[in-house]
């Protein structure tokens, strides 16, 4: 069945959302399955997450195997997984698959390139999951929010708010941002995502990636280069990326 598409020749939300978010669960269940497999033997973690010097032994795929395991045990990696069901399925249904892995690469590579020069050891998806958000961030100031999910569009300032939060190590700051964006989230609820709220939310999200940038937080870099590598592809396929045949 084909998407079904508005008087724009752009998917319509009832298309949306029965394109099937298949990238996404793949993901999520390599991810999780990587993940478990370094809680239970330590050296599979040992062997992914980033780790000074492995770069200079060429041992390259460490630029992308730290998005497969986590270092913060079960709490990271389900944190991390709400976030790529929430913000993955988000992107997948409104601008395809094709869209949706470059953000994930982009988010990622810039994540752990950044993580190298500040944060060498570590590992998580959170960088790649900041690149898919990036793309909705794009979307939003770009003028897509048609094709944006509401919830997509009100967790993404959230997790950014949180991200700030911890990198400034202050439960306060978490606190206040979060209620700075709570009557945006309101008013969504009430009215949908109009154009002035989708800048709003859009322009919080840049302040907040360009916040973490300056905190030499590894996240900020991966929502900017999301934002970027989406905003790119938007200009060029106002409709995001080829068509992906409904689920």
């Amino acid at each position: 069945m084909n998407p079904t598409r508005n008087r724009e020749g752009v998917l319509s939300r009832e298309g949306d959302r029965r394109r099937s978010p298949l990238l996404t669960v793949c993901v999520l269940v390599a991810t999780s399955a990587v993940s478990i497999g370094g809680f239970v033997y330590h050296g599979v973690l040992d062997a992914l997450e980033r780790e000074p010097g492995v770069l200079a032994r060429d041992e390259w795929w460490r630029l992308l195997t730290p998005l497969l395991v986590h270092d913060g045990g079960w709490p990271h990696l389900a944190a991390n997984a709400v976030a790529l069901v929430v913000v993955g399925v988000s992107v997948e249904r409104a601008f395809g698959r094709r869209l949706w892995l470059a953000l994930y690469l982009a988010g990622g590579l810039a994540g752990e390139l950044a993580g190298y020069a500040w944060q060498p050891r570590g590992a998580g998806n959170s960088v790649a999951v900041c690149g898919l958000a990036g793309g909705l961030l794009a979307a939003l100031l770009l003028g897509r929010e048609a094709k944006v999910s509401a919830i997509g569009a009100v967790f993404v300032p959230y997790w950014v708010a949180a991200l700030v939060a911890y990198a400034s190590d202050s439960l306060v700051v978490g606190v206040g941002l979060c209620a700075l964006v709570a009557p945006l989230g309101f008013l969504i609820a009430r009215n949908g995502l109009s154009r002035p709220l989708a800048v709003c939310l859009g322009s919080a999200e840049l302040l907040g990636a360009l916040t973490l940038l300056a905190l030499h937080d590894i996240h900020g870099p991966a929502l900017l280069a999301g934002a970027l590598v989406g905003a790119g592809m938007l200009r060029r396929n106002p409709d995001g990326a080829a068509p992906v045949s409904a689920g």
